[in-house]
């Protein structure tokens, strides 16, 4: 009951206020929604061009949610998927706990510590969704162990796949533990044959044993094209000292929310779980109790937690590699504390449950008032953009720089506007080769607008005129979001005029809005040529 009550909670808080802030969720939705409605939307026709399978994955929630936004509206659909993810989540975790132990219900509450996390307020819900076919899939090899029919095979080869096209990171976890699952056989294969190396009973055993990793592999092939084809690329400025990698893995720090609070009760659970685990070990030491399924998930937990600390955090345009690594690691480790509970004082076992639980419903009750305030944030910025008409194309400019918060949910909410089939110039999926959607050539606004570094810097660096006069694009309207005193005192007029006086000449203030946490200037410009550039553009 308690884990249905912490399902259900979850669920529940999504449908809590229209916004769920996020950084990159607006842009999925508005991406989801250019490939629902791209025959219908001819203006999608005209920027933007489909990539259906790219080989680099990362593409499974968008077509789940351009199904969703087939009979449902942006925002529901946005929902409907969060609600999606809680509840697989839960179930999977449920899954694959139950691969090596049969105290599953004094671990599966885990899953509602893990459901809120940096990663969904980051918006990487293609990685989320990934963690969740994670579950399954290692789950599914778990529990089949050497037994496996063609069609268990068959459905092993469809996860894999669906893996890799959720998050290539997840599907390389996958490979990884299947191969550490399968080693023991693997090796008394080997040691057990007596005929040659060739004839006998050596190679039927062995392939038994090997059957979960080559039918795990065959995605191989499109990672393989992606790393040919993909374009060299830095996305790691530098990096981080050696004491904000252990952070990562020792305060738990993928487990961060927009929360105030967040800090010191994520510490907290983290000195809870690492002394537990301290504990685990020298209990399974003195008493000499170990079995393979829970050793393999302290290896796994332990080499994850290496790569995390001495591993890079960015490969190709792959991004926050560290803190995605530490949440396998964080859940290798959980796995190996469920395997290991029957060696605990059985009075002990009511105390995970009451932790876990304790610890996610804590955490969703400090977030739902920072949920109600983004929630108001983000309706403002739809209803400034409420003037803007359809098929326009839009750039928003956000002047507020909240670089004190984890993720920034005003950095991509011109995705808000998707009802209005909108082509959004900061639509940094279309600017990338790992997305559905791709800029065409003629309109792209990367780099005669700005490069998407300048586009998101503070203050955003862009130039209209050289946009306009090198591509086929234009751009229509140039929404402005900022806050009274957010630099000495300025208002977000005085940041307009200082920064971006040329827009300013160029185009007529359509609209005007003072909210309650930020203001908004709606510009139509002008279709006349703009001299001396159009932004502080380095």
């Amino acid at each position: 009951m308690a884990f249905l009550a912490l399902l259900a909670a979850h669920c529940a808080s999504f449908w809590s206020f229209p916004y769920f802030p996020s950084q990159d969720g607006p842009s999925h939705v508005y991406n989801a929604f250019v490939l629902a409605r791209f025959e219908r939307t001819p203006v999608f026709g005209e920027y933007y061009q489909l990539h259906l399978l790219p080989p680099a994955g990362n593409l499974l929630t968008q077509y789940v949610l351009a199904a969703m936004l087939q009979v449902a509206s942006p925002l529901v659909a946005e929902k409907l998927l969060l609600s999606l993810y809680v509840a697989l989540l839960f179930v999977s975790f449920r899954y694959f706990l139950g691969a090596f132990t049969t105290h599953v219900d004094y671990f599966s509450p885990f899953s509602a510590v893990l459901a809120q996390n940096w990663f969904l307020y980051k918006g990487f819900w293609n990685f989320l969704f990934s963690v969740i076919l994670f579950f399954l899939v290692a789950g599914y090899c778990g529990r089949r162990r050497s037994c496996w029919s063609p069609g268990a095979l068959v459905l092993l080869l469809a996860g894999g796949f669906l893996l890799y096209a959720g998050h290539a990171l997840s599907w390389a976890m996958g490979l990884l533990t299947a191969a550490v699952w399968t080693w023991p056989r693997l090796l008394a294969a080997t040691e057990s044959r007596q005929a040659g190396p060739i004839t006998g009973r050596f190679w039927p055993a062995f392939w038994q044993a090997a059957l979960p990793l080559l039918f795990l592999l065959p995605p191989a092939v499109f990672l393989f094209t992606y790393l040919a084809q993909a374009q060299p690329n830095s996305p790691c400025i530098a990096e981080p000292p050696w004491r904000e990698r252990f952070s990562i893995l020792l305060s738990l720090g993928f487990l961060g929310t927009l929360a105030p609070q967040d800090p010191l009760l994520r510490k907290s659970l983290a000195v809870f779980l690492w002394t537990t685990c301290l504990v685990a070990a020298a209990i399974g030491i003195r008493r000499r109790a170990f079995t393979w399924s829970g050793a393999s998930l302290l290896i796994l937990g332990l080499l994850c937690a290496a790569v995390t600390i001495l591993g890079p955090d960015c490969a190709l345009s792959g991004t926050h590699l560290r803190r995605r690594i530490a949440f396998y690691a964080c859940i290798f480790l959980a796995g190996w504390l469920a395997a290991g509970l029957p060696r605990w004082p059985r009075r002990l076992w009511p105390v995970f449950p009451l932790v876990f639980s304790g610890f996610s419903l804590l955490t969703l009750a400090m977030s739902l008032p920072v949920w109600r305030e983004w929630s108001t944030r983000l309706s403002e910025v739809a209803r400034a953009g409420g003037p803007i008409r359809p098929a326009a194309t839009v750039l928003m400019v956000d002047l507020q720089g909240y670089s004190s918060l984890p993720v920034n949910p005003y950095l991509h909410a011109a995705g808000l506007l998707s009802a209005k089939s909108i082509i959004d110039l900061r639509n940094y999926e279309a600017a990338t080769d790992h997305f559905l959607t791709r800029f065409r050539p003629q309109r792209s606004p990367y780099p005669t607008l700005g490069t998407l570094r300048q586009l998101e810097s503070y203050p955003p660096a862009f130039d209209i005129e050289r946009y306009e006069r090198e591509t086929a694009g234009r751009v229509d309207y140039v929404l402005f979001v900022g806050r009274a005193g957010a630099e000495k005192g300025e208002t977000v007029d005085d940041l307009v005029d200082r920064w971006y006086q040329p827009v300013v000449a160029a185009s007529t203030l359509v609209s005007t809005l003072d909210g309650a946490y930020a203001d908004f200037r709606l510009y139509q410009r002008e279709r006349r040529p703009v001299s001396g550039g159009s932004g502080p553009l380095e």
